[in-house]
């Protein structure tokens, strides 16, 4: 018997091509639903993991430039903003500065344009010389660009961005819009602190316990620790640390002094992050928790 080739492709077009009933459809959406609710953790999680290896990639090659330098410099590593102050006679040799100048980079000319760079601290260096000459390997990936987290009661996070610098007609490092040179300064996240092996003493400030004792800063190669960090991802205030899971920070990447990185998640460290909303004027916070992260 032959079939009536007009009556099978009607009945093939009603069959394939008739309209979702309610039931079917509310079952495909809480389907498709339960797929992304399944499968969007994994996704951010290992979004998050892809930072964490690129941030620790990034901590490798500073670590391969500090030691370049020192081999340069008869053991001398770039100064820190510490031991520049203190020699310059601005600090005394036991006090403890502010910590946001342990990710300052550059001083720069803030009212006048061009607005030229006037003074380099801390992993300037580094840069000046060549041995790093991408800038953005100087900013941890692990902050999220949008963030609206507030460093310092008035700077949003985002301002420690390789992406805040990626705007039409900026430059690094002396940006031109004025929000990028907020206090007449160019900034990185990550923080330059390097700690001594040898010696130790009790830094005087706002926050530290009067029984508190520390790794003294030191600018020698041969005086680093395997056991204290000499960068770490950006430490200011426990809201703003990187590389955070549902709005929970995880942990930070630091580099110690014999240049290997390790992810570190000393709660007894980032504790002390909780207890300052502000750090402008409070060193202690600081202090106590880039002395406890221990590889």
């Amino acid at each position: 018997m032959k079939t009536d080739p007009i009556k099978s492709k009607k009945y093939l077009g009603k069959f394939f091509f008739r309209g979702f009933t309610l039931i079917e459809l509310l079952v495909v959406v809480s389907i498709i639903a339960l797929l992304v609710s399944i499968l969007l953790p994994a996704l951010n999680r290992a979004r998050e993991q892809a930072k964490r290896t690129k941030c620790a990639t990034q901590l490798h090659e500073i670590g391969v430039g500090i030691a370049s330098y020192a081999a340069d410099n008869v053991d001398h590593i770039p100064e820190s903003m510490q031991m520049m102050y203190i020699r310059s006679g601005v600090y005394n040799a036991n006090q403890a500065i502010s910590p946001y100048l342990t990710f300052w980079i550059y001083s720069l000319d803030d009212r006048n344009p061009p607005h030229i760079v006037t003074g380099a601290y801390n992993m300037a260096p580094l840069y000046d010389t060549g041995i790093i000459d991408q800038p953005e390997i100087f900013y941890c990936p692990g902050i999220n660009a949008n963030s609206s987290v507030l460093v310092n009661g008035s700077d949003p996070a985002q301002m420690f961005t390789w992406e805040a610098y990626k705007h039409q007609g900026e430059t690094w490092p002396a940006p031109e819009l004025p929000q990028r040179r907020t206090y007449g300064a160019t900034r990185i996240s990550y923080n330059y602190f390097p700690q001594s092996k040898n010696t130790r003493y009790t830094p005087t400030g706002t926050g530290i316990p009067s029984n508190f004792s520390c790794p003294k800063y030191t600018d020698k190669y041969s005086d680093l620790s395997a056991q204290y960090a000499l960068v770490t991802d950006f430490l200011y205030t426990y809201e703003a640390l990187p590389h955070q899971f549902k709005n929970e920070p995880t942990g930070i990447n630091a580099l110690f002094g014999d240049m290997h990185v390790a992810w570190s998640k000393e709660q007894e460290a980032f504790d002390h992050l909780t207890s300052e909303g502000n750090w402008s004027n409070a060193p202690g916070p600081f202090y106590l928790c880039v002395s406890l992260l221990r590889p």
